[in-house]
């Protein structure tokens, strides 16, 4: 069966086919790391949303009370 292999191509196609599924699992691999990292560098991102939302909160209701303060003297 191996010189009719070789015979009708299928041994190269065989190592044509192996080839270019190493390389695309390479490039999947390359893919996956990536993804990874941008996936920490939005949880990176959200953290610091968070954290910026929440000064803005506490000095926003800051202010309303010193308004409200100011408001309540006069």
């Amino acid at each position: 069966m191996d010189s009719q292999e070789t015979q009708n191509g299928w041994s190269q196609y065989k190592k044509l086919i192996i080839h270019e599924l190493e390389g695309t699992e390479r490039q999947l691999d390359r893919i996956l790391r990536r993804m990874s990292k941008l996936e920490q560098k939005l949880t990176v991102v959200q953290t610091k949303i968070y954290v910026a939302a929440s000064v803005a909160a506490a000095v926003f209701t800051g202010l309303v009370q010193l308004v409200m303060f100011v408001l309540g003297k006069t």
